[in-house]
């Protein structure tokens, strides 16, 4: 594989199987255009990530990425690995409309939120207690294991959407919400917790 930069864009484009090992910060935009591309070590990804049909982003054991804008996955692209990925964009949309079977983790600072949307498959979803997540429309979750200790707004704070989940679980805690207006709609076998 091999790793492009496209002139004049500020995005680097990989294709066949490439390895992005870094301990720092990545400033350019990236775009998984083919085959896998690997991210070891401690990756802060400050730009937009996307994932294309056929690509995958693997996130190998004991590593973890950090996303701070945009993160789009089209139709048959994949975020896959045992590692962890953390979206902390802020004002930013993790779009999922492939699969995204590593353990993704909405992270936030204080006084800032994101968006979810899409119609694609998850893994584990984890929603950190300081953050603040809206639907970007509605919203299809296949199988998800979804846990809520923060907020998850059924709306963009205009306009009401519609989670739907088609099997998996929801697990909201303690201090955790799911916030209307909105509905959530199940599908399938749908376990649901809550606490508090």
């Amino acid at each position: 594989g091999y790793v492009e930069d496209t002139p004049g864009t500020g995005k680097v484009k990989t294709k066949g199987n490439s390895t992005i090992d870094q301990r720092g910060t990545f400033l350019a935009a990236l775009e998984v255009f083919s085959g896998t591309t690997t991210a070891s070590g401690t990756n802060d990804f400050e730009r937009t990530i996307t994932i294309l049909n056929g690509a995958t982003l693997n996130v190998p054991l004991s590593n973890f990425l950090r996303a701070a804008a945009n993160v789009t996955v089209s139709s048959g692209g994949v975020i896959s690995g045992p590692g962890n990925f953390r979206f902390a964009g802020a004002y930013d949309t993790f779009q999922n409309n492939g699969t995204v079977s590593v353990a993704a983790n909405f992270v936030q600072l204080v006084g800032f939120s994101s968006t979810i949307g899409g119609n694609g498959t998850w893994g584990s979803v984890f929603i950190d207690s300081l953050a603040q997540v809206y639907l970007s429309g509605d919203v299809t979750m296949n199988n998800p294991a979804l846990t809520v200790i923060g907020t998850l707004h059924l709306n963009d704070g205009e306009g009401s959407y519609t989670l739907t989940l088609n099997g998996g679980s929801v697990d909201v805690h303690e201090y955790g919400a799911v916030q209307s207006p909105g509905d959530i709609v199940t599908d399938g076998m749908v376990s649901i917790r809550a606490a508090g």
